[in-house]
């Protein structure tokens, strides 16, 4: 989606649902307001996100004049998004196969009942397959950077559903897991500048631990040593080029342990 396109199909949200902002858009479309923040920084909207507005305008007769009508790429697109033939699809909302095969070649146009015939058949798959398939969920805070005020609790965040077969197939631990990205590469090679970083909200951390903490007012990712003789504790940097620290007994007060790294995703 092109930046003109996106700002254009913005503020026909706008307008459709009569509100001033893209966050107010986005809760109009049934998602936290944070999305907007996704969706500003991609300047393109989730197919899902389209296909619901869609629907939307397809069921109300609110502002017409600006409803552009579904063509016959897109009603094509929606079938096979829902993995049927023309032959399937013709038995399971009543349309002739014939009508069908014309609409897609552009030789007919998409009627009204058509685009909310198949737009409710994609609407009833979706919540059948979100009711099938168990997730869990993942907070991701897309505007915070491993350095710079993760484990405050006025963050903007998104909540990502992932298939727990996934999770338990990459032996994920099945608790609240966040998710940041990382920035710098003291942990090098094990975390690298750009990864992000799922951590286990936990004070609970053990010798040999990569943990993200806080300490006087700066973040860190590193490997935890708890020092039983003198009480302190180090925190090491993988990479040598990066200086490991210890903390004394009497500075541990300003150490706050905010989470246990669990996995790192790497985007190539």
């Amino acid at each position: 989606m092109e930046e003109k396109e996106f700002k254009e199909l913005v503020e026909e949200m706008k307008s459709f649902f009569g509100v001033s902002s893209l966050e107010k858009v986005a809760q109009a479309l049934g998602y936290n307001k944070s999305v907007a923040t996704t969706w500003r920084g991609r300047k393109a909207f989730s197919e899902n996100a389209i296909l619901k507005y869609k629907l939307l305008k397809s069921q109300s007769s609110h502002n017409p004049t600006q409803i552009k009508p579904m063509t016959g790429v897109e009603f094509r697109e929606i079938r096979e998004k829902l993995g049927m033939t023309q032959d399937a699809l013709s038995k399971e909302i009543g349309i002739n196969i014939r009508q069908i095969s014309r609409i897609e070649t552009g030789e007919a146009d998409v009627r009204d009942y058509h685009e909310k015939l198949i737009l409710t058949l994609l609407e009833k798959r979706s919540k059948k397959y979100k009711n099938d398939v168990k997730t869990q969920k993942i907070t991701y805070y897309p505007n915070i950077k491993a350095s710079a005020g993760y484990g405050t609790l006025n963050e903007d965040e998104e909540s990502i559903e992932i298939d727990t077969n996934l999770i338990k197939a990459i032996n994920l631990p099945q608790k609240k897991l966040d998710m940041i990205q990382v920035q710098g590469d003291s942990m090098h090679p094990y975390i690298k500048n750009g990864d992000f970083a799922l951590i286990e909200r936990s004070s609970e951390a053990k010798n040999g631990d990569i943990i993200i903490a806080n300490y006087k007012g700066d973040l860190y990712i590193k490997q935890l040593q708890k020092n039983p003789q003198n009480k302190s504790i180090s925190l090491i940097s993988s990479n040598k080029n990066y200086p490991s620290f210890e903390i004394k007994d009497d500075e541990a007060e300003f150490l706050q342990i905010i989470g246990i790294l669990r996995g790192v995703i790497r985007v190539y």
